[in-house]
């Protein structure tokens, strides 16, 4: 998990991580510090909730700490840089009903 962005939640039967019936799917990370990670949104017209649970990253030219959030939305991925050892999870959710 370090370095990269795993996934353990998935709308897709697979027996390496847990099976969700929606069009949602739901990853860790543990990017160390200088570290850039790429996050490429799973399904059309989702948007992801990212959630630093510890460090401090940037996103979208914002500074994260921990225990703060975003939303990202209207785009297919996006870029994360850690600028300290950090630990974060993605929710990559449908934006509409």
């Amino acid at each position: 998990m370090k370095n990269s962005i795993v996934n353990f939640v998935s709308p897709q039967v697979d027996d390496s991580k847990l099976w969700i019936n929606q069009d949602a799917w739901i990853s860790l990370s543990q990017p160390q510090k200088n570290t850039e990670l790429d996050y490429k949104i799973n399904f059309t017209g989702n948007g992801v909730y990212l959630f630093v649970i510890e460090g401090e990253v940037e996103v979208g030219g914002h500074t994260l700490g921990r225990r703060d959030a975003a939303g990202l939305w209207e785009t297919e991925g996006f870029k994360i840089s850690a600028k300290k050892d950090s630990f974060v999870l993605f929710l990559d959710i449908p934006m509409k009903w």
